[in-house]
């Protein structure tokens, strides 16, 4: 029987596959698809993302700030001009953040419902460490830890709902690290 969750796991370990899977092309070529730097969550209380991402999952704040005229411009989103923002660093100081900027109530909105990216995956070193950090936190767990595909990969994922509603996606490579397509 094909469940959601059957369903979701599956299409995410497709898409996985595809687009860590070697092409035709030389070995010179650039992946399709490469880090990401940088993700945003829209949240109605940016000071609840700054507490919940600094306290349980060891993020700095390296920017606070009010969104500009020409940034809300750039993003496309007018309605952010004037509306407060935080930039949030891993404790690894590698060069990805989070960025949450407030937002109104969206009514009704339901994790996981629409179309997008609406989520966001942040490699750690241990998923299963994490997990037992997250289980007194504000963060809500909806998922695993578990290995993508049944017990077929070595790649180990969990999932939470967050305090702006986004869905957080911590996932590790408990193999060999070298031959891993986690970057």
């Amino acid at each position: 029987m094909m469940t959601r969750k059957n369903f979701i796991t599956s299409l995410a370990y497709t898409f996985f596959t595809f687009l860590t899977s070697k092409s035709n092309a030389s070995s010179t070529d650039k992946p399709l698809l490469s880090r990401i730097k940088m993700a945003t969550i829209g949240a109605q209380n940016i000071d609840e993302v700054e507490h919940c991402y600094t306290k349980w999952l060891g993020y700095s704040v390296v920017e606070k700030s009010i969104v500009g005229k020409n940034i809300s411009r750039s993003w496309g989103t007018p309605n952010t001009e004037g509306r407060p923002f935080i930039l949030l660093q891993p404790a690894s100081n590698e060069n990805v953040y989070i960025r949450a900027v407030e937002i109104d109530n969206v009514t009704d909105y339901k994790p996981m419902t629409t179309l997008g990216w609406n989520a966001i995956e942040i490699i750690c070193e241990d998923v299963d460490r994490m997990h037992n950090k997250l289980k007194n936190s504000p963060f809500r767990h909806i998922g695993g830890p578990a290995n993508l595909s049944g017990n077929n990969s070595s790649i180990r994922a969990a999932q939470y709902i967050g305090p702006g509603k986004e869905v957080l996606y911590l996932t590790c490579e408990t193999g060999d690290r070298i031959k891993s397509p986690l970057p």
